[in-house]
């Protein structure tokens, strides 16, 4: 069932609908910010925030594109409150050994990762681009640097990045390949 079916089961009522939602979003962010934040804690502790915060507010929310592009921006914007924190720390205490760290290669379980990087190739025969902006994207670079690096405007590079984060969630959930051009 995708998320925004199952939002409308939560707002008709279903409270067991609530439960699927949330675990459903819970796996979902935690692929996602396991990516961006290598440290398991840390990287838990920012899908919990987010996760609370869309606890509190889906009710009041009047959506106007989806729930689950709401609930992902209130994800990224926790991922990117906890990496201003964590240069506020590193200006103030400087740079920490963090013996915690672990590559992000362990971090997925070995059948998600290769199920991940047969998806990503799947990408990149579709559309190249769409796997350059995925990777640069992967790799921390911001909109500016990756408009820059491959000469797209800023309008643009969202419509891309956005057909191919769609492409590969269509892979991983389903095993499906839509091409963009």
């Amino acid at each position: 069932m995708s998320i925004e079916s199952l939002y409308r089961r939560v707002r008709e009522g279903h409270r067991e609908a609530e439960t699927q939602l949330f675990q459903h979003l819970s796996d979902r962010f935690r692929l996602f910010v396991q990516q961006r934040i290598r440290n398991r804690e840390d990287s838990e502790d920012v899908v919990q925030q987010a996760l609370a915060t869309i606890a509190e507010k889906h009710g009041a929310v009047d959506f106007q594109i989806s729930f689950a592009g709401w609930a992902y921006k209130v994800l990224e914007h926790k991922v990117m409150d906890y990496f201003k924190t964590e240069r506020t720390r590193q200006k103030h205490f400087g740079s920490l050994p963090d013996s915690d760290c672990h590559s992000r290669s362990t971090d997925l379980d070995p059948i998600v990762r290769q199920h991940m990087l047969q998806c990503l190739t799947e990408v990149a025969r579709a559309n190249r681009r769409f796997a350059r902006i995925l990777n640069l994207s992967y790799q921390g670079y911001g909109s500016d640097e990756i408009c820059d690096k491959l000469q797209l405007n800023k309008a643009y590079y969202y419509v891309v990045l956005s057909r191919a984060r769609s492409m590969l969630e269509n892979c991983l959930t389903k095993g499906e390949r839509r091409h963009h051009e």
